[in-house]
């Protein structure tokens, strides 16, 4: 059971930052029509904007942000929500049963 609450876990986190790549890298296949239409990518954004508070915090200079904390934190968000929902889908299914 652990096990797979920890692979669940990490499958979305991963999962995550593929989704972050899609919509905000610039060497994303879809960065054409995202820069055409933002609102997808601004959403996502705002989603993960404590990662970004977290990096300027870490930094030095609070004009940039320190990309190493900012995936770090990113990456521990997507975990724990992951986490969340395994755990929950888990108790659903686990009442439904008895």
């Amino acid at each position: 059971m652990r096990r797979n609450l920890f692979f669940g876990s990490f499958f979305v986190a991963v999962s995550a930052i593929i989704i972050s790549w899609l919509l905000t890298g610039e060497s994303s296949p879809f960065a054409e029509y995202f820069l055409q239409n933002p609102s997808l990518p601004n959403f996502w954004g705002l989603i993960n904007f404590p990662s970004y508070i977290a990096g300027s915090l870490a930094g030095n200079n609070l004009h940039s942000v320190n990309e190493l904390v900012v995936w770090a934190v990113f990456f521990i968000q997507w975990f724990l929500i992951g986490l969340f929902f395994i755990l929950v889908c888990n108790f659903i299914f686990l009442k439904k049963q008895s």
